[in-house]
């Protein structure tokens, strides 16, 4: 694919500093009917309609069609047949046609992905080389290799390193799990039967994106984040700007009174 950074003339004030990442290959019809499925707007509330995840929602928040995203499966053989935007991530899809049953699917496009490429998902070891995009037991995965869309429990559908240009590798391997590096570093054992796709997540320019504007957040249902020192004394610990009640002058706290990750814990030298 071929990413495009795209700006614009200050002609409005929303359009000032305004960068876009465009790709030509992606498809610009509507999604597939039977791939999709409608989701409820919650804005953070739960069934009592009390907040429970603060800065969600808002009147201007678009809807959005969420896809059902899969991988290929062990035994399956696929030919990708367009590309398309998500709204639901900053990843593009592919839409893949099944060579034996016909049926469609949506998975997670890999870098480097082109039109009418064959993808596998079974035991390639004694067909062909293994290639980006296949979707294998990590068991039958060489050490080294870039992957994502990783399952944590077998059958359960991928979980981690799903996001825009991101990939984890495979360090070493034991009879039962093998040992992944994450993104973030971390290390993490999963069973050697879980799925993972080979290859890196699409779109390595989405962190050149910028909004240019404040109401794209509130489009994107992104409400505004307020201070805990513009809150009222019950609504946060930082409210009521006095150092009585944990404001300005006392420690930093956490909306759940407890004292900020990067705060240095003062120690007693009592005896």
């Amino acid at each position: 694919m071929t990413a495009i950074i795209k700006t614009f003339k200050a002609i409005t004030p929303g359009l000032r500093n305004r960068v876009v990442v465009k790709d030509s290959d992606l498809y610009k019809g509507k999604p597939c009917k039977y791939l999709i499925r409608g989701e409820g707007r919650t804005g953070g509330r739960n069934t009592y309609g009390r907040i429970t995840i603060r800065y969600r929602g808002g009147s201007m928040c678009h809807r959005k069609v969420l896809r059902k995203i899969e991988s290929l499966g062990p035994y399956s053989r696929f030919q990708v047949i367009r590309l398309e935007y998500d709204p639901n991530r900053s990843a593009f899809l592919a839409l893949c046609k099944n060579y034996n049953t016909h049926k469609y699917k949506y998975i997670l496009a890999y870098e480097n992905i082109k039109l009418g490429d064959h993808l596998g998902g079974f035991n390639l070891i004694n067909e062909r080389k293994i290639s980006e995009g296949d979707s294998l037991v990590l068991n039958k995965i060489p050490i080294g290799t870039s992957l994502f869309n990783l399952e944590l429990q077998q059958g359960k559908g991928g979980k981690l390193v799903k996001a825009a240009g991101t990939s984890c590798v495979l360090i070493k391997k034991n009879p039962t799990h093998s040992l992944i590096q994450l993104p973030s570093k971390k290390l993490k054992l999963i069973d050697n039967n879980c799925l993972a796709t080979i290859g890196t997540v699409i779109n390595k320019s989405h962190h050149l994106k910028v909004l240019g504007k404040a109401g794209i957040n509130r489009i994107l249902g992104k409400r505004p984040r307020v201070l805990g020192v513009a809150m009222n004394p019950r609504d946060h610990p930082h409210g009521g700007k006095t150092p009585i009640s944990g404001g300005r002058g006392g420690k930093l706290k956490t909306k759940l009174g407890k004292l900020a990750k990067w705060t240095p814990k003062i120690k007693s030298h009592a005896p």
